[in-house]
């Protein structure tokens, strides 16, 4: 798989998965444990300006996990 195409996945895949867990995040347990852990690092770090800028700091941290998951896959990926 290219790596260009799992970056892409990845991204997509976080992106989507975050904004769910952040929107039941309120409703469930599990869900709010899934919001914090996928919402690290760049929602918690940010702190007020999460408030302000919340869609752009949140997926500015969608693309921080896939390019970091995509370069440990790329990494530990058995190569022929």
């Amino acid at each position: 798989m290219p790596k260009t195409l799992l970056f892409l996945v990845i991204l997509i895949v976080h992106w989507v998965m975050q904004f769910l867990a952040w929107s039941y995040a309120e409703s469930s347990g599990s869900m709010r444990v899934l919001w914090n852990v996928l919402a690290t690092p760049l929602v918690h770090v940010t702190g007020s300006l999460a408030n302000e800028y919340f869609w752009a700091i949140a997926s500015l941290n969608s693309f921080l996990w896939a390019a970091a998951l995509t370069f440990i896959i790329d990494k530990l990926a058995v190569k022929p």
